[in-house]
C-alpha cells in the first residue's frame, strides 16, 4: 500500500514513516521541510495549503501533521494548522480518491474525565476555560474526520510520547530536559499517560491495517504521577532528582508553583483488543530520549 504521511519530519509522524516501511508499506512523505531519510518519496506541503497531486496514486493517508503552542499568539496557527490544515488534507485526499485515512487526534480530546477516572474512546472533553487551545483545535479537526465517511476514516488518540527524534521538542520534551537540568518540572496535578513513541508508531499502523471505519483508538503506555515520571527520568539519566523550589511568601503569591490542573489518565484496552497492540517497556523509551538529548548536546 502506498501512505501519504501528512507531517512526516515531526517526531511521530517520522516515527510512523519508520513503522510503515518496516511493516512493508511504500511511503510518501509530505512535509513543510524536506527532514526526511535518503530515498524516501518526499513533497512539500505548507498546511492549509495542500492539493489532490500531492496525493496521485497513493492508496491511504496518515494525517499527522499538527501545531502545538502555548502562547496566546499562536492560537491562529492552530486553527490554521490543525483545524484548516485537516479540512484541506480531507478535502484533497477526497479528491485524489484516497480510501483509507488514519487521524492523528491526541488523547486531550478523550481526557480528562471530570470524575478523574482513566479516559476511554466513549469520551470526549467538554471544553472549558482550562481546555487548552491545542486540546479544542484538535478536537474539532478529529470531528471533521470523522465527518468524512467516506473515506473510511480511523482516528488515533496518542498519549505523550518519549524516544529519540522530538527535535522540537514537545511538551513532553521539554519537561525532561528541565529535570536533565536539575530543574522541577511543572506537571499535571494527577496522572498523565506516557507512552514509547515507536509503540504509538506502530499502533498507528495497525489502526490503517485493521482499524474499524469511524472508531477512536487510543494508544497510550503507563499513567504516570509526577513521582513516577521524575523516577523514569532520573534512572535513565541517572541524576538525581530535582528538589522543590524554595520560594517565600512574595515568590510564593507572585508566581506561585501549581501543577496543572486535571489529568491525562488514559485506558488504551480497545487498542490492544482490536488491533492487537502492543507496548514496550517505558524505561527504554526514556533511556532512548535521554541518550538523544544528550547526543544533540541539549543535556549534559
Amino acid at each position: 500500500m502506498l501512505v501519504a504521511v501528512t507531517g512526516a519530519g515531526g517526531f511521530l509522524g517520522g516515527a510512523a514513516v519508520r513503522a510503515l516501511l518496516a511493516a512493508g508499506h511504500e511511503v510518501r512523505a509530505l512535509v513543510r521541510t524536506r527532514k526526511v531519510a535518503a530515498g524516501i518519496d518526499a513533497r512539500s506541503i505548507e498546511l492549509p495549503l495542500v492539493g489532490a497531486e500531492v496525493f496521485a496514486g497513493c492508496d491511504a493517508c496518515v494525517h499527522a501533521a499538527a501545531f502545538h503552542g502555548l502562547r496566546v499568539e499562536d492560537r491562529q496557527r492552530m486553527e490554521l494548522v490543525n483545524v484548516e490544515g485537516t479540512r484541506a488534507v480531507l478535502a484533497a485526499a477526497r479528491a485524489a480518491g484516497i480510501r483509507r485515512f488514519v487521524h492523528v487526534s491526541t488523547m486531550g480530546t478523550c481526557a480528562p474525565r471530570a470524575d478523574r477516572q482513566p479516559a476511554t474512546e466513549l469520551d470526549v472533553i467538554q471544553p472549558g476555560p482550562l481546555t487548552s487551545h491545542y486540546a479544542r483545535t484538535k478536537l474539532a479537526a478529529e470531528r471533521l474526520a470523522l465527518a468524512a465517511a467516506d473515506l473510511n476514516v480511523v482516528v488515533v488518540n496518542p498519549a505523550a510520547l518519549v524516544g529519540s527524534g522530538d527535535t522540537a521538542p514537545s511538551v513532553t520534551g521539554r519537561r525532561i530536559l528541565d529535570v536533565l537540568h536539575g530543574m522541577r518540572p511543572r506537571v499535571h496535578e494527577g496522572p498523565v499517560n506516557h507512552a514509547s513513541v515507536e509503540d504509538v508508531a506502530r499502533g498507528i499502523v495497525l489502526a490503517l491495517e485493521r482499524g474499524r471505519v469511524g472508531e477512536r483508538y487510543l494508544l497510550g503506555g503507563s499513567n504516570l504521577d509526577e513521582n513516577a515520571f521524575l523516577d523514569f527520568v532520573c534512572a535513565a539519566a541517572g541524576v538525581p532528582r530535582p528538589a522543590l523550589p524554595r520560594q517565600g511568601v512574595l515568590a510564593r503569591l507572585l508566581q506561585p508553583r501549581r501543577p496543572i490542573p486535571g489529568n491525562l489518565a488514559i485506558n488504551d484496552d480497545k487498542a490492544v483488543r482490536e488491533l492487537g497492540y502492543t507496548k514496550s517497556p517505558l524505561e527504554d523509551a526514556f533511556r532512548m530520549a535521554v541518550a538523544d538529548y544528550r547526543a544533540r548536546g541539549l543535556a549534559p
